[in-house]
C-alpha cells in the first residue's frame, strides 16, 4: 500500500507486496494518480535529464561530457525519457584522433518524489536476457535517493531501432507484420525459458544483492493478490455486476491446480509493438525493451497479456514464432484464458480509474472499449466450461 517515506520521497512504490500489478493495487486517489503520472513531464525536463546524466557519469567515472539532451521520447505512461548525446573525450580512443565521436545514451526518469524500487531488478533482468542472446539494452547506472536529485532514474545505452508501433501502415503490410510478430514470438519464448526463483514481482533487497527472487512462494498467491480489490472496484464502477464478480472468483478457485507450478520463469509482462524495436532496413527485431513490469510466473502469461492488445490473426503469427522455440503446454487453452481474465480485471480497474482524469479520456476510450469486448469474450468462454 502507499506510504509516506522518511526519505526525500513523498510516495514509496518500491513495495509491491499484495499486488498483482503495482499501478493498479495502490491506495491512491485519482488526484494523486494525475499528480504522479499525468503531470510528471512538467517536473522532469531536459535540465533534470542533464543533471542526472552528469551525476551518473561522475559516479561511474566516465570522462565523457554531455553534448546535447535531445527531445523527449513520447513513449510510456510512467517515466520521462530523453536521449543523451555524449562527446567522446577519451584520448586513448582512436576514433577521437581525427573526429569527435558521439555516443548516445538514454535516461528514464521516474516522477519526482516517487520511489521506484524496480530499476535494480530491471538492470539484472536486462543483463540476464542479453546473456541469453536476446536483443535488449544495458543499464549503466541506477540512481535512487542517494543521488539527491529528488527522483529515481536509470541510465542505459541507446538501442538504435524503430518501435513497431511507429511503422507506417504495418497492419496493411501482412508479410512485414507477420515477419516482425513472428520474431517477437520467438524472442518472447526465449525470455520465458529463463528460470527465476519464486513468483510475482522481484524483491528489491534481493536485486541489490544481484539476485532475482519473486515475492511469493506460489503462483496462486500472485494471481489472487489484489483480486478482491480489483473486482470490488469494477462492481462499484458498474463495469461488471455482482454475479459476474462471483463467477470470476469461482473460476480462479475451480482452476486452482493450474497455478501449481514448481518453477517460475521471466515474464516480460509488457511485450507489445511500442516496446519492440526493429531495424527497418534488415527487417530484424533489434530490441526487446522496457523490462520494468517483469516478474516470475507462467510463460503463458506473456502470450495472454500480448493478446489483449492485438487481433487473433496477429496472435497466430506470434504463436508460430513462439512454437519455433518451444512447445506450448498441453493445457494451453485454459491457461491462456484464465490469465487473460486476470489481466483484464487488473487493467480494467486501472483504466476506468484513470478515465476520471479528463486529459486521459481520449487515450483510454479505445482501450476501455477493447477491454469490455475481450471481457465479454472471456465471459462467454467460461460460461461453456
Amino acid at each position: 500500500m502507499l506510504k509516506l517515506s522518511m526519505t526525500d520521497y513523498k510516495y514509496d512504490f518500491s513495495d509491491r507486496t499484495n499486488s498483482f500489478y503495482w499501478q493498479t493495487n495502490r491506495q491512491i486517489t485519482v488526484e494523486e494518480l494525475e499528480e504522479i503520472f499525468v503531470n510528471r513531464e512538467q517536473k522532469t525536463g531536459k535540465t533534470e535529464a542533464k543533471n542526472a546524466t552528469q551525476f551518473a557519469l561522475n559516479q561511474i567515472k566516465d570522462p565523457r561530457t554531455i553534448k546535447e539532451v535531445q527531445d523527449r521520447i513520447a513513449q510510456g505512461n510512467i517515466n520521462s525519457i530523453f536521449p543523451i548525446i555524449l562527446n567522446n573525450n577519451d584520448d586513448n580512443d582512436d576514433s577521437n584522433k581525427d573526429n569527435e565521436f558521439e555516443v548516445k545514451l538514454v535516461i528514464r526518469m521516474h516522477p519526482k518524489g516517487v520511489k521506484n524500487g524496480y530499476f535494480h531488478q530491471e538492470k539484472l533482468l536486462a543483463k540476464l536476457i542479453k546473456k541469453n542472446k536476446i536483443p535488449t539494452y544495458e543499464t549503466l547506472y541506477v540512481g535512487d535517493n542517494s543521488s539527491k536529485l529528488g527522483f529515481d532514474f536509470t541510465l542505459t545505452n541507446f538501442v538504435n531501432g524503430t518501435p513497431m508501433s511507429l511503422i507506417k501502415d504495418l497492419q496493411e503490410n501482412k508479410t512485414l507484420d507477420e515477419n516482425y510478430t513472428f520474431q517477437t514470438g520467438k524472442f518472447m519464448a526465449k525470455i520465458n525459458q529463463i528460470k527465476t526463483k519464486g513468483f510475482g514481482s522481484y524483491k528489491l533487497e534481493d536485486a541489490k544483492q544481484n539476485k532475482l527472487v519473486g515475492q511469493f512462494k506460489t503462483l496462486y498467491q500472485h494471481i489472487t493478490a489484489g483480486l478482491e480489490q480489483d473486482l470490488d472496484y469494477l462492481v462499484k464502477n458498474e463495469t461488471i455486476d455482482e454475479e459476474f464478480k462471483n463467477k470470476i472468483k469461482e473460476i480462479f478457485e475451480t482452476h486452482k491446480e493450474i497455478f501449481n507450478l514448481k518453477q517460475g520463469y521471466i515474464i516480460h509482462n509488457d511485450i507489445a509493438d511500442w516496446n519492440i524495436l526493429v531495424n527497418e532496413k534488415t527487417q530484424k527485431v533489434v530490441g526487446m525493451m522496457d523490462l520494468d513490469e517483469s516478474f516470475s510466473g507462467d510463460p503463458v502469461m506473456d502470450i495472454s497479456a500480448w493478446s489483449l492488445f492485438f487481433s487473433n490473426e496477429r496472435l497466430d503469427y506470434l504463436l508460430k514464432g513462439y512454437k519455433s522455440v518451444t512447445k506450448l503446454p498441453h493445457d494451453f487453452e485454459i491457461r491462456f484464458h484464465i490469465y487473460r481474465l486476470r489481466y483484464l480485471v487488473s487493467k480494467m480497474h486501472l483504466r476506468t480509474r484513470r478515465f476520471q482524469i479528463k486529459s486521459q479520456q481520449e487515450f483510454l476510450t479505445p482501450l476501455i472499449k477493447r477491454g469490455l469486448e475481450v471481457l465479454n469474450e472471456e465471459k462467454q468462454f467460461f460460461s461453456n466450461k
